[in-house]
C-alpha cells in the first residue's frame, strides 16, 4: 500500500504525478461537505483498478476498529 497527497492543481492526481502509473489500484479518499454545511462526510472513489471492472460511484465510508467500511448501497449526494 502506498499513500500520496493530492496535487494542489488537481485533486485526482498525486502530488508527484507518478503514483497513478506505478500502482494497480488508485482510491481517492475525500471529505464531502453538503451545500447546507451540516456535516462533513468521508467519501471514497475508485479511480483505477487495473484489469478489473469497478464502480465509478463515490460512496460514503467510515473508519472503524475493524478497518474501513464502505456503504455500497448509500449515496453520498
Amino acid at each position: 500500500m502506498l499513500t500520496s497527497e493530492a496535487s494542489e492543481d488537481n485533486a485526482y492526481a498525486s502530488r508527484h504525478g507518478i503514483v497513478e502509473y506505478l500502482t494497480d489500484a488508485v482510491f481517492v479518499l475525500q471529505y464531502v461537505r453538503p451545500s447546507d454545511f451540516r456535516e462533513t462526510r468521508l467519501a471514497v472513489e475508485i479511480q483505477k483498478i487495473r484489469d478489473a471492472n469497478h464502480s465509478r460511484e463515490t460512496k460514503p465510508y467510515e473508519i472503524t476498529n475493524e478497518g474501513l467500511s464502505v456503504y455500497r448501497q448509500a449515496n453520498i449526494f
